[in-house]
C-alpha cells in the first residue's frame, strides 16, 4: 500500500512544483533563511559543545551537582545530561544526545526509550525570544513556561513505568556487563562532521515543510479559522507567527502557540527522526505519541491557568 501511494504522492508534489514554481521558491527561500539566520547559528554551537562534552568525558562534572534531583526521575548521569541538553538547547538536541549515548552504550535501552519521551523541548531562548514577542499582551508568559515544562513530570511517571527503567545504580551494573570493549573516543573533526551532517538534514526538512506551509497558506480559503493551527502542526515558527496575526481570541491564540511549541510540528518530528534513525533501539512512533500527550497536557494546563485568573 505504501509503495503504491508514494509514487502518486511524489508525482502530485512534482506537479505542484512545476505549476506553482514561484510559490515553491518562496517557501524554500523562507525555510532556508530560517535555517541560516536562526537555526544554524543557534543550534550548531550547542550541538558541537554538547557532543564534545560527551565524547571527552566531561558529563559528570556538569550533572553531579544536580543528581539528587535527577535521581528521583531514575536518570543516570548521562541520562540527566541528555535531558538537560534537550531542555536548554531545544529540538532535536535531547533525542540526539540520547541516541549518541545509547550507541556508545553509556545508557541502557530502557533509559533511552524513556528519555525519548521526555527530552525533546522548545528551548527557553526560543520561547522568550520568539514566542514571547508574538504572545498577546493580555496573556502571561510565566504561564506559558509553566504549561510547557511542568508536563515533563506528568509524562515522566507513566513513561518510566512503561519502559521499566531501572534505578541508576542497576543501570551502571547492567552497562558494565554489556560492554565487551572500551568505547572509541571521537576526534573533534569527527564530531564536527557529524554535527554538520545533522544540520544539513535539519535545513532540508525546514525547506521541505516551509514549501508545504506556503502551499497550505495559498490554497486554504481566505480567513479559514483552522489555517494557523494547521501551519503550526507543519512547522512551529510559521504557525506561531500566523496565530499571532490571525485576530482570533487571545486565549485560543495562546493555547495554539503553546501547542505548536511543545509538539514541534512535522518538521520537528522529521528532525528528531534524522538524529535517531541510525539507532534501531529508538522508535519515532513512540516519540510522536508522547509528543501528542505533551501537546494535550500543555494546552489544557495553559487554558486552565489562564481561566483561573
Amino acid at each position: 500500500m505504501k509503495k503504491s501511494l508514494f509514487p502518486l504522492f511524489a508525482a502530485a508534489v512534482m506537479g505542484l512544483l512545476l505549476f506553482y514554481p514561484v510559490l515553491a521558491f518562496q517557501g524554500a527561500k523562507a525555510g532556508l533563511l530560517l535555517w541560516f539566520h536562526t537555526v544554524l547559528p543557534t543550534l550548531l554551537p550547542f550541538m558541537l559543545c554538547s557532543s564534545a562534552i560527551a565524547a571527552f568525558g566531561a558529563v559528570p562534572a556538569l550533572t553531579r551537582p544536580l543528581m539528587p534531583f535527577f535521581s528521583h526521575m531514575s536518570l543516570s548521569e548521562n541520562g540527566s545530561y541528555a535531558l538537560m541538553t534537550g531542555i536548554l538547547c531545544g529540538y532535536p538536541m535531547g533525542p540526539k544526545t540520547t541516541a549518541d549515548f545509547l550507541t556508545a552504550e553509556n545508557i541502557s535501552k530502557e533509559e533511552a526509550q524513556y528519555l525519548l519521551a521526555v527530552s525533546a523541548w522548545p528551548s527557553p531562548m526560543f520561547l522568550s525570544g520568539y514566542l514571547r514577542s508574538l504572545l498577546p499582551p493580555s496573556l502571561s508568559f510565566a504561564k506559558v513556561l509553566l504549561s510547557v515544562y511542568l508536563p515533563m513530570f506528568l509524562i515522566a511517571v507513566p513513561a518510566r513505568i512503561f519502559y521499566r527503567v531501572p534505578k541508576p545504580g542497576r543501570q551502571k551494573q547492567y552497562l558494565a556487563k554489556q560492554r565487551t570493549e572500551q568505547p572509541r573516543s571521537s576526534s573533534f573533526d569527527e564530531i564536527l562532521m557529524d554535527c554538520l551532517e545533522i544540520m544539513a538534514k535539519i535545513g532540508g526538512y525546514l525547506m521541505i515543510f516551509s514549501i508545504l506551509s506556503a502551499f497550505v497558506t495559498a490554497f486554504s480559503p481566505e480567513g479559514f479559522f483552522l489555517r494557523p493551527y494547521f501551519l503550526g502542526l507543519i512547522e512551529m515558527t510559521t504557525g506561531i507567527r500566523e496565530m499571532a496575526s490571525s485576530g482570533q481570541p487571545p486565549l485560543l491564540m495562546g493555547a495554539g502557540m503553546v501547542g505548536a511549541a511543545v509538539f514541534g510540528g512535522l518538521s520537528g518530528i522529521f528532525q528528531v527522526s534524522a538524529v535517531i534513525q541510525k539507532n534501531a533501539g529508538l522508535s519515532i512512533r513512540h516519540y510522536v505519541l508522547w509528543k501528542l500527550v505533551h501537546l494535550l497536557l500543555s494546552t489544557s494546563l495553559f487554558i486552565l491557568l489562564s481561566l483561573a485568573e
